[in-house]
Formats: structure tokens, sequence, C-alpha cells
């Protein structure tokens, strides 16, 4: 871990807000003022003079006027972001906010034009941008719906005990937030009606493109210990990995207090970092915060009709109508039927920015009061303070729902949704666990499930891990560095032993003979150098497309757009592979062994297809790093070999993985540290923080030689 110190300041000061920058060692943002307005402040000069292009992006995305800037391939998000009316929730949220907040977003926007009026820029930043970067961050980390369209679309067209089989709540790997392994139930094996529906699947069925949903495993890991050396936080968050990187690192310093973390440029608040007292993480909570209502035709036709222009780059305008409801606008359609969305995305009351509070926290007691009284897009919140004690909660607003917990469908015809939150007092709370630990890698607990937040929830493979290597005593800030960079990949174990069972021992043909050769040159990581995992890999997606399509067909039928979107579908899949020889070989396959080895084969040449490669790619050749564009330009181009796969503790996918690496020692801050995949500032070389970040590299957290408060005067 490299050491950071900071250069000389640069005083500014605006509106009667004052502040002093300075410059870290790799360019982050270090602001220190004498209140917290005026460090927010700061901090919106930098993130301006850094990010202006990322923070103009996001606001964009989130009001559909993005097209404007980039041309038609940002149409059809546009047309999604017009229906939704996101300008107008956002609006309503900025009058409702309390005034302090508001106070907050105006500070940050002054600081925002200073710098852009500084840099020469024909830029302006406003209040209500903020609250539109706030709607791009809980807007990809909530639902749109999609687990509610699956569940009714089932329920339609498949057998009862076949839905309860699909949506099975069991986990083989259930952890919970202690870190202690969770029971297992699972729901019974329809054989009967899995045979008949895999038995009159018709020939001609299967065209309507994948059934299996993008499954990359949205969320992040974060977890808690109090160990003999104090108290440590851990939190890396999965998301999509861009150009530039999503989060931006900063510290702020106001008065005698500081707080030190990431943020999404264009907000005024750190979503994961510490003020020294305490430490917070968040990872995703798959909650059940949406409703799709069924429109009926005379509703529809007296829905209001608002006409939406989205300008184009390099095209004509595109006019869109979009529908407006008592229950939320019409945005899309199940079973051919119009549905309105229902969302706390879509609420004005369930944004707010009352993570500012965490600045003063002083104990995990108060900081788990914020987060439940937060407008926060539905999260799990992991915190940690310097007396030893660790805790969990969830943040966001959940409507109180009535009937038992559980996957739902479609709101009944003119039922209104749910219209009251649950209370801050009723959400749960875990506090000081007799293991000293939390950890929630976005997989379930019964904590969530019985409280009704949430049920499309992953399996806790990642926290399984996570729980058994804190028990053996890793609970160190160094051994949590370690451990985010964790690529022990035995989930992979159940498809080799399944491969090389079906595979002929002692193969003739060069095909088989390459395939298992490869398969046998697996050493159960998912390092760069290792041969066999590719493979497997495909394997596991091949089978999982080929099996829950074969037993799914009939929802195509009444639903010609219907996806299998269940977060925790890994265990109802192994169950499938368990019953291939009782009936369950799809067609045209006609054995069990048939059909493995015929998988085998189709990702053998899928993976050469995509490398290149006329062989069998190393996972570091299939695994390469392709950031996605964030501001208005190209992302650069880093070629680099990705460690980790989707299913071990560091998450890595071409496109996808840690957006952060944060290790907070509250014992010892000189231990704390963070890493990024990319650089502080746009448009510059970032090369070297890309592969600095995939090497598992990390730089210390607190900057060296800065005081804890400095007085400046006004004048820019």
């Amino acid at each position: 871990m490299s050491g950071v110190g900071v250069g000389e300041a640069d005083e500014i000061g605006a509106s009667g807000y004052r502040a002093r920058l300075y410059e870290d060692a790799r360019s982050g943002a270090v602001v220190s003022a004498d209140d917290w307005m005026g460090a927010v402040f700061g901090l919106g000069f930098r993130a301006a003079t850094d990010r202006a292009g990322q923070m103009d992006v996001l606001r964009r995305r989130a009001r559909g006027t993005l097209a404007q800037v980039v041309g038609k391939e940002a149409l059809a998000d546009d047309i999604r972001q017009r229906r939704l009316g996101l300008d107008e929730v956002a609006r309503r949220c900025l009058d409702l906010l309390p005034s302090e907040q508001a106070a907050f977003l105006e500070a940050f926007a002054c600081g925002a034009n200073t710098a852009l009026r500084r840099n020469g820029s024909a830029m302006t930043w406003a209040a209500l941008d903020s609250v539109a970067v706030a709607q791009v961050l809980f807007q990809s980390l909530g639902s749109d719906g999609a687990e509610l369209r699956m569940t009714e679309v089932m329920r339609r067209s498949l057998p009862a005990p076949v839905v309860d089989f699909l949506l099975d709540g069991a986990d083989d790997w259930a952890t919970d937030l202690d870190g202690s392994p969770g029971t297992v139930a699972h729901a019974p094996l329809p054989l009967e009606e899995l045979r008949d529906l895999v038995g009159k699947r018709p020939a001609e069925e299967g065209g309507g493109g994948p059934v299996v949903a993008d499954t990359r495993p949205l969320g992040s890991n974060a977890w808690a210990v109090a160990g003999a050396g104090g108290t440590v936080l851990a939190n890396d968050m999965h998301l999509h990995l861009t150009d530039p990187a999503l989060l931006y690192p900063v510290r702020l310093v106001a008065g005698g207090r500081s707080a030190c973390g990431v943020t999404v440029p264009g907000l005024p608040v750190l979503i994961a970092g510490t003020n020294g007292d305490v430490a917070w993480g968040l990872t995703r909570l798959y909650g059940d915060n949406v409703d799709l209502t069924p429109v009926t035709p005379s509703e529809l036709a007296a829905a209001e009709t608002v006409r939406e222009v989205i300008e184009v780059r390099g095209e004509q305008p595109v006019e869109v109508d979009v529908l407006r409801t008592p229950w939320g606008p019409v945005a899309d359609s199940v079973a051919g039927e119009p549905v309105a969305f229902t969302s706390t995305l879509l609420d004005p009351g369930a944004l707010d920015f009352a993570l500012t509070e965490l600045y003063e926290a002083r104990d995990v007691e108060t900081a788990l009061a914020v987060f439940n009284d937060s407008g926060l897009p539905p999260v799990n919140a992991i915190v940690a303070d310097a007396a030893r004690r660790v805790g969990w909660t969830v943040g966001g607003r959940f409507p109180r729902r009535s009937g038992a917990p559980g996957p739902r469908g479609l709101s009944s015809p003119g039922a209104r949704p749910p219209a009251e939150w649950l209370a801050p007092g009723e959400l749960p709370r875990v506090r000081s666990t007799a293991s000293g630990t939390v950890v929630n890698c976005n997989n379930a607990s019964h904590i969530v499930r019985d409280a009704g937040l949430a049920w499309n929830l992953p399996c806790g493979t990642r926290s399984r891990r996570v729980a058994r290597e804190l028990a053996a005593g890793r609970t160190s800030a160094a051994d949590a560095r370690a451990l985010q960079l964790d690529v022990e990949a035995s989930f992979y174990e159940f498809y080799r032993a399944l491969a090389l069972r079906h595979l002929p021992a002692a193969p003739k043909g060069a095909l088989l003979r390459e395939v298992r050769e490869d398969i046998e040159a697996w050493t159960g990581t998912a390092a760069p150098t290792e041969r066999g995992l590719a493979l497997l890999t495909a394997l596991h997606d091949l089978l999982r497309e080929a099996l829950f399509a074969a037993v799914t067909w009939p929802a195509r039928t009444v639903d010609e757009r219907f996806t299998y979107c269940y977060a925790g579908n890994e265990v109802p899949l192994r169950r499938l592979i368990g019953a291939l020889s009782q009936g369950l070989v799809p067609a045209p396959w006609r054995s069990e062994t048939e059909f493995v080895v015929g998988q085998l084969l189709v990702g053998r040449k899928l993976l050469m297809r995509t490398t290149g490669l006329d062989r069998l790619p190393r996972w570091g050749e299939a695994n390469r790093l392709r950031l996605s564009p964030a501001a208005a330009h190209p992302a650069a181009a880093v070629d680099v070999a990705l460690a980790g796969c989707a299913d071990t503790v560091c998450v890595a996918w071409p496109d996808f993985g840690a957006a952060m690496r944060l290790v907070v020692d509250l014992g010892d801050p000189a231990g704390s540290s963070l890493s990024l995949p990319g650089g502080p500032r746009e448009g510059v070389a970032m090369a070297d923080h890309v592969r600095s970040w995939a090497a598992g590299r990390s730089q210390r957290l607190w900057p060296a030689g800065l005081p804890d408060a400095t007085r400046t005067s006004d004048g820019e």
C-alpha cells in the first residue's frame, strides 16, 4: 500500500463560502474549511474541475437528454427516462428537502459554478442537478419491475409447484449477517411437472432470444469485524467499470472534524467512508420497492398524455407520447397489457441527502439511525465505530405491504400501490454480534425476508467465503485487502466434476482430449493464468440457459419478452442438473452425457470465436477489461487481464467489477486504504491507475501533512 501526501493549498471563496483545496499525490480532492458547508462548497469546486463532463452526462442520463450530445445510441434510454418523468420528480424532491440538505446542494452548486467560470466553461450547475445525479444512482441500484413481470407471467403459464421451485428462497450457501451458516429448506422438486414441460416443448420454440436475463452480480461486498487490533470495515462496490471511474475520492476537513471516502461526482455526500469515529459501507439490497398495476382500456383512455420532444445529435428530433395514470406512468406492458410503474424512485419524498449527517456521527447507533431515515435506493448498510462496535441495517424507503412476504406479480387492477412507508424505527437492525462480525455480499438473510423488504436475492457464495476467512482469524486491515482480492472459485467445482464425469476418461478424438485436459488443469481459482475456468463458466451459462428455457417455455407463449431473472437461480439450476437422468434432458439431446458434452463443445467454439484464439483460452485471455464511457468521449482502451469472476469475492467481468475497494482501520487510520479503477480527473491518461487497480494495489486513505482546520479569505 502506497502512501500519499498533500501539496500547497489553493484558497477559494464565493458567496460567503470559503475553502482551501489541496492536491494529494494521486490528484484526489482534499478540501479544508471552517464548517461542512464550506467543505461541500470546496467539494463542488473540485468535482467540477475534475469531472465536469461526467457530471453533465449523469444529469442528462436522469432527465433523458443524453442523445442531445452523444447521438442516437442514447435514444432508447432517453425514451425510457422521459416516460418515467424523473425531471419533474426531481423538482418536487428539491422542494421537499429539509432546509439544511437544500443548503448543502446550494453550496455544492456554488463551488461547481465557481470552478466552471474559472475554467472558462459555459456549463452551469444547479442544486436540481445534484438531485438528478442521485436519481441515476437510485435507478442503477433499484428495480425496474422485471422480477414482478417474471413472476406474473410464470404464474399465468406454469404449474404452481414449478413456479415455487423456480423461485425457491432456499440457499445452499446461506450465511446470516453474523457470518454463521443459515438454515436451508428446499421447495419440493416437482419432477412430474418438470418432465412434462421438457417433453412437450415444441421443436420450433426457442427463437426469441435468451430466457435467462443478464445476471452480472450487481452489488457489493461489505463486512465489519471487531478484531484484536481494533475495528476494521471493508467495502468493495461492484458496478459498471467506466472511464472516468464512477466513484470519486475525497477528504473533507471541517473545523476539527474530517470525513474521507468516495462520492459520485455531483453529490455532496460520501456514500462510503469514515469520519474517524465511524465507518460505513453499502451493498445493494434487491428491495421490494416497485409495483406494476394493470391499466384497463377505460383507464388508459383517461390517462394524461404528455408529448416529449427528444433532441438527437445529428438526427431529427423524436416525439414520444407519455401516458400518466394515478398509479404512475405507463412504462411497460406484461403479456401485451399496459401496466403502470410505481416505485420509490418516482416518489419525491423517497430521495434525500441525509447521509450528510454521517459527517458528525460518533457511534454505530447514530449511524444506523441515519441510514434508517435516509432517502436512498434499497441498500444494506454496514457500519463500525472506534469503540469496537459493528452493525447492519437497511437504508431506503420500504412500502408497508399486507400479506405474506415473498414473490409478487402484478398488483390487482384498480388497487392503489401502498401509500405508506415503514417507519425508520420498524426497519431491522443488527448490533455487535457475538462473533464481533457483520457481513453482507448482497445475499439473503432471514431478517430481510421475514420483514418483507426483499425476496429476489442472490445466493450467499461470496458471504460464505468471507465469513469463513473472518472466522479463521483473518481480521486485520491487511487481511481485508487480501480478501477483497480473493479469487478462490470453488463455486465451479460442481461443474468441473460434472464435466469430468461425462467426458471420456481417455478421449480418442483431439477435441474431447483438449477439453478434458483443459478442465483437468484448472486448480480452483480465477487467476488470469488459469486453464479450464473459461470453459467451466461457459458450461455453467449454457446449461443454465438450456435448462431454464426447457422448463419455462410456456411463459414465452404468454409474453414473448419473458425472461427468467431470479437472482437465486443457482439452487434450482443445480437441482435440475441433478435430475437430468430422470427425464429432464432437453431436446435434441438424447442422454445426459450427450447433453453435457455437447454444451462443452459449444462452449469451446464460442470461446475461440470471442477470443480469436485457435485453442481454449486461459482465464485472463477471456476476461479482459472493457471500460464503458461515462463522459461525452470514448472510453480509454486499457488492455488488462482481470483476476476474479462473477462468483469469487473479487468480482470481475470485462465491463463490471469493483468500482472501488475501501478498507477502514478505525484503530490505526494509517492502515486504511482505497483503490479505484482510474484516476480522479477525466480526460487525462489513466492507464497506470487502472493497471494498479487491476493488480490489487491501493493507496493510503488518509493523506499526510494536512492541518485539521484551516481559515481562508474570501475571493476567488
